[in-house]
């Protein structure tokens, strides 16, 4: 499977991390949707959108299925290639629905943060993502609106969901792998000027057990990985 992947595919440009174009092969963008599956998952907030690799693999997947439909019936690759696109489907697939039950659960957070990240050019959220977020929050609010706040006294009539809304814990503990020797990371700061911050070297390979948001931004350039 992996060779008619490579075969029949076109290479697609991906930006890196320093902001430089480079071409990776299906195979590497099927690995780094996979990672990009994986921290989602680990990490409890809601990761900037993948919308590069999800396109790519969309169009990679409506390439092997015109390819399965040509080869001849009682080919045994037939098995093999529908287990990988199977496969393929069930991390896309995956990646997708773990969002979506992220925007769920933070939605009123997430599209006031959106708003300050678009200052920044960061893309946190698909159109269709943001989309979905604002329909949600909004048929909650109208519903408490309708069934509460109305028989409230009138300084609760603009409440909003974000004010009062689910947060994600960014001190949770994660797992995770170190990709690139990170030199002095900053674990815990000094509470006070007679206690000194906790700092640790982190060496390519390593795996350690750490609070999130001592690393989410490493996460976030590619310099560890969750797991």
């Amino acid at each position: 499977m992996a060779g008619d992947y490579e075969t029949h595919a076109q290479e697609e440009i991906l930006h890196s991390d320093e902001d430089e174009t480079e071409l990776t092969t299906p195979i590497e963008v099927l690995q780094k949707l996979e990672e990009a599956w994986l921290n989602e998952k680990f990490a409890p907030e809601l990761l900037p959108y993948k919308g590069e690799l999800v396109d790519c693999m969309l169009d990679q997947l409506q390439h092997m299925d015109q390819n399965l439909r040509r080869v001849k019936p009682g080919d045994f690759r037939i098995i093999i290639h529908k287990m990988e696109l199977d496969r393929i489907q069930f991390v896309l697939n995956s990646y997708l629905r773990i969002r979506l039950e992220k925007i769920e659960r933070f939605g009123a957070y997430l599209l006031n943060l959106e708003a300050q990240e678009e200052a920044e050019n960061i893309e946190l959220m698909s159109p269709e993502e943001k989309l979905f977020a604002q329909q949600y929050v909004g048929n909650i609010e109208g519903y408490l609106h309708d069934t509460i706040l109305q028989h409230m006294p009138p300084n609760m009539e603009h409440f909003q969901l974000a004010s009062v809304g689910s947060k994600p814990n960014l001190d949770s503990y994660v797992f995770f792998k170190v990709l690139k020797d990170t030199p002095s990371l900053v674990v815990e700061e000094g509470a006070s000027e007679t206690r000194e911050s906790d700092i640790i070297d982190l060496e390519a390979g390593s795996q350690h057990i750490i609070r999130y948001r001592p690393v989410y931004r490493l996460l976030q350039n590619g310099t560890v990985k969750l797991i």
